[in-house]
């Protein structure tokens, strides 16, 4: 299982805001998370679905024009930037343990055992390091900021 509380602290995301055209800085801090894997048997070949879904809460918005609290928009344009970000520590490390190292660190076999244990005896048990690297994984991405909008105010740099 893929638990982000200890891996994602926090996140600085600077774009420039959509609304206004003014830069603005976003601190987040990860304070839930919580993943699924399922497998499913598709034309023979076992494919992979990971489901992330995480709540984040913003801890301080910095900007230097623009309304003094954060639009819904903005926040469902930040909430797709955290999204963003986690998605490319995630596919980085998919790519470290299936490509590089060929490595089943995040335990998609165990998840086709649990699925069918006699599909996994009698097929893929014995090759699974041989056809892991190529085992095609779909990742989706859910964040949630809540509580925000018209509660948090921007903060002024000076």
């Amino acid at each position: 299982m893929l638990d982000y509380r200890k891996k994602i602290q926090a996140y600085t995301v600077s774009e420039p805001s959509s609304v206004g055209g003014t830069d603005e800085i976003l601190y987040y801090a990860v304070t839930d998370s919580n993943s699924k894997i399922k497998v499913q048997m598709e034309n023979g070949t076992p494919v992979i679905y990971v489901d992330i879904k995480a709540t984040a809460v913003l801890r301080k918005s910095s900007r230097d024009k623009g309304s003094e609290f954060l639009l819904l928009e903005e926040i469902n344009i930040a909430e797709q930037k955290l999204a963003d970000h986690i998605r490319s520590d995630v596919d980085a490390a998919l790519n470290k343990g299936q490509k590089e190292l060929q490595a089943d660190i995040f335990g998609f076999g165990f998840a086709l055992f649990r699925k069918s244990p006699p599909l996994w005896k009698n097929e893929y048990e014995a090759k699974w390091a041989d056809i892991f690297p190529d085992i095609p994984v779909h990742v989706t991405i859910d964040v949630t900021v809540p509580n925000t909008g018209t509660n948090i105010k921007r903060l002024i740099v000076k």
